[in-house]
């Protein structure tokens, strides 16, 4: 089934994401054909919403194959006899993507199976139906004999976001669509992080999703005034538009989840989400219950200063439209750098808390990902310049931003840029991570053009 009152078409129901049931499906058909649903033939489903039910009567072929470990979830990728040896890959990657996610999340998987069903003709490229998984065939296919990585990578990142919605989407659920990006942000940034840990030789892989961050920027200024916040009431009462803004549910909120992690550490971080996901298992949620479980976690571990705020923070990044813009401007008499923020399309009445990382390039240490100091918010949700003293050289950049975990971009004086765009011609480019040349070479070309 899909999302947006398509399940109406199936059989008479609430199609919320919040009303939750079970689901008992019997298929009758003839002797030649496959049935696959949810559950093995045919137990009654955990606990979901009911765009997650589905069913199939197919005449395709499979490869099996299962999880390593206690659990042994049994796994069949389904598509037409004349493609099945090209579905090998996505046969294989499946189970340890799904085992690497039982282990992170440490929540185990409730059903005993995982069909991939491969569909030569398929609106989306996957629909994440719990223990039936769709997919357009075209994207889990990689022929063996051709040296793709490309490709490759693409049918593992989208396998990894579809087995991450067992969780995101499916064990907890947004109460409503207008919050579709607690489901589909985090699922695009687990798809990411569980890539790399199955083929840790693509570690480049997850600093790619910087272009993520580039392309939500795009989508921003393309549509300026008419852009929305990650969390927004119009989906309320027009679930469609969850499509148009595609781009901020998915890429935007994945580059603010990044953010997150980073402003907590791995440890509140996970710890937050894993409460979370335990204490709201097949229930549907608001954002309030997720800030409330990232501030416990970080009140455990110490990740914040008690004086910021879990919810204020991340609310500046949710519940506002557009993204900041960070100039920085040194004093290179004083070695001090001011650091002052604005809307990029110049909406005066924005303010961001930011969390503000950097690096010299005495220290060019890319690795502390943690904010130094913030860009805070006074009590009336006004902007104020922060004015501190570096101790850099004078004949050294300074790169804010360290690996582009914050959702923003960074503008320098000229000086320091230039001494950056010297750096970046270099053979090793000055040591610069490569999430900050990106950006970087962004803001290059924005000078020149």
């Amino acid at each position: 089934m899909k999302p947006l009152k398509e399940c109406n078409h199936a059989f008479p129901c609430f199609d919320e994401p919040a009303l939750k049931a079970t689901f008992s499906v019997s298929l009758g058909h003839h002797k030649n054909y496959t049935s696959l649903s949810n559950t093995e033939k045919y137990r009654t489903t955990p606990k979901m919403s009911t765009y997650l039910l589905a069913y199939s009567l197919n005449q395709f072929s499979h490869i099996f194959s299962q999880t390593q470990g206690p659990s042994s979830i049994k796994f069949r990728t389904w598509v037409r006899s004349d493609a099945l040896q090209n579905a090998t890959y996505a046969a294989d990657v499946a189970p340890k993507i799904l085992h690497y996610f039982e282990e992170l999340f440490k929540i185990p998987f409730p059903i005993p199976k995982v069909d991939q069903l491969g569909m030569s003709e398929f609106k989306y490229a996957g629909m994440e139906n719990w223990g039936l998984i769709e997919y357009r065939e075209s994207a889990i296919l990689h022929n063996p004999d051709e040296n793709n990585i490309g490709k490759k990578q693409h049918v593992a990142d989208l396998i990894a976001h579809e087995l991450a919605h067992m969780w995101w989407g499916n064990l907890v659920t947004m109460s409503w669509w207008g919050d579709a990006w607690l489901k589909e942000g985090f699922c695009k940034y687990f798809s990411a992080v569980a890539v790399v840990h199955v083929h840790p030789e693509w570690k480049h892989f997850f600093e790619s999703y910087g272009r993520l961050q580039l392309h939500a920027f795009d989508h921003d200024e393309i549509l300026l005034n008419e852009t929305i916040p990650i969390s927004h009431s119009i989906v309320q009462s027009n679930p469609e538009e969850i499509l148009r803004y595609s781009t901020i549910f998915y890429k935007k909120a994945a580059s603010v989840i990044g953010m997150m992690s980073a402003i907590l550490g791995s440890e509140a971080f996970y710890d937050g989400l894993r409460s979370y996901l335990k204490d709201n298992a097949y229930g549907s949620t608001t954002l309030n219950q997720l800030w409330n479980h990232l501030q416990s976690a970080s009140d455990r571990v110490g990740a914040l200063d008690k004086a910021y705020n879990i919810r204020t923070i991340m609310e500046s990044w949710t519940l506002q439209r557009g993204y900041p813009c960070i100039k920085v401007q040194r004093n290179y008499q004083t070695n001090e750098v001011t650091v002052s923020q604005n809307h990029f399309a110049n909406d005066t009445k924005s303010c961001w808390w930011v969390p503000l990382s950097f690096t010299t390039q005495s220290e060019s240490n890319f690795n502390n990902t943690r904010p130094r100091f913030w860009l805070k918010c006074n009590a009336k949700g006004m902007a104020k310049a922060v004015t501190v003293n570096l101790k850099s050289s004078e004949n050294e950049w300074i790169v804010f931003n360290i690996q582009s975990m914050g959702n923003y971009r960074v503008y320098y004086d000229p000086r320091n840029l230039k001494m950056i765009s010297d750096s970046l011609l270099l053979p090793d480019h000055g040591g610069i991570h490569v999430s900050n040349r990106v950006q970087g070479l962004y803001i290059l070309h924005s000078n020149a053009t």
